[in-house]
């Protein structure tokens, strides 16, 4: 099959996926999300056997490449800013949570989990700070 046609039918198939998944979510209705997951399960397997050609999928038809260095710099920078105010944010909130217990003890059990979310999700941005600090 020729790159345009997968590219295509895979652009179809995750605005179809994107549609069925929302559509799903806003009537609670778990066949349309099945649905919208079956579909996921069919772009898989096109993918996998597209992926040595995958950076030909994004090029122009000069040939160039449209994802540049500059808007991985500011991607990276932007997630970075995104995940370190949600963090905090949330850390507050738990802090708060936990001042209060002894007006609100339901909120307890949310302010400990709040915290050990944050926890495993500092783990996780250690180990792929490392990994990547040390691959580039």
């Amino acid at each position: 099959m020729e790159l345009k046609n997968k590219v295509r039918i895979l652009f179809f198939l995750s605005g179809l996926e994107t549609v069925l998944l929302i559509t799903g979510l806003i009537l609670a209705n778990i066949y349309l999300i099945f649905l919208a997951i079956l579909v996921l399960l069919v772009q898989i397997p096109i993918v996998y056997a597209s992926w040595d050609t995958l950076d030909a999928w994004f090029s122009t038809d000069q040939g160039e490449v449209v994802e540049v260095v500059r808007s991985q710099l500011i991607n990276e920078k932007a997630g970075t800013m995104t995940l370190g105010i949600f963090v905090a944010l949330t850390l507050y909130a738990a802090i708060i949570m936990i001042t209060l217990r002894n007006i609100y003890p339901q909120l307890l059990l949310a302010a400990y989990t709040l915290l050990a979310s944050l926890f495993f999700c500092f783990i996780i941005f250690l180990f792929a700070w490392a990994y990547y600090h040390r691959k580039y």
